[in-house]
């Protein structure tokens, strides 16, 4: 019997009614793979805003700053790759077929590992933050294991397995955020 002298069972709110900033952020994220990168930005936003919440909570700025400066680099990865396909785009109709095919290669290639080597850094700038913050709470343990999947996701996203790391960082993350009560 609970306190309201009724018989029923203590029911765990569903899923969308736990929906926070930070979980709606990593589903965004995830749904960047399939519909662009701009809902990465907006899922990041997101996020952004939720570490802000915890940060503050827990009296830890340096937990937001990094993940702050974490968001500034995610930024970057999105020029960088907007600037870089307009550039390959408007390279293709300008030469002739060799040396189209050579710089177009060369190029997206530089691209590539420039994403690649900010991806790195993003990654290890929100594993810092959320080792920083699995620090303040026995709910809040599981943000150390999402960082440190998203970081040896980046390293080894040059094979394809990372990929596969970060959408399950990503996975874990949006149901950490979601168990949250903040």
């Amino acid at each position: 019997m609970n306190n309201d002298g009724n018989n029923s069972k203590k029911v765990k709110p569903s899923i969308l009614k736990r929906l926070n900033l930070g979980s709606v952020g990593a589903i965004l994220n995830l749904l960047s793979y399939f519909f662009g990168g701009i809902l990465s930005i907006f899922g990041y936003s997101m996020i952004l805003l939720k570490v802000k919440k915890l940060s503050e909570k827990y009296g830890d700025k340096s937990i937001f700053k990094t993940y702050l400066y974490a968001y500034v680099y995610t930024l970057f990865i999105f020029i960088v790759s907007l600037i870089g396909g307009l550039i390959i785009g408007n390279n293709i109709n300008n030469y002739d077929e060799f040396y189209t095919n050579y710089t177009l290669f060369k190029n997206l290639m530089i691209i590539i590992f420039i994403i690649y080597i900010s991806a790195i850094i993003v990654s290890y700038l929100i594993k810092q933050a959320y080792t920083k913050l699995s620090q303040y709470d026995n709910k809040l343990k599981i943000f150390k294991k999402i960082g440190n999947l998203y970081f040896y996701g980046a390293l080894s996203s040059i094979f394809i397995i990372g990929i596969f790391i970060v959408i399950y960082a990503q996975i874990l993350e949006m149901k950490a955020y979601s168990e949250l009560d903040l």
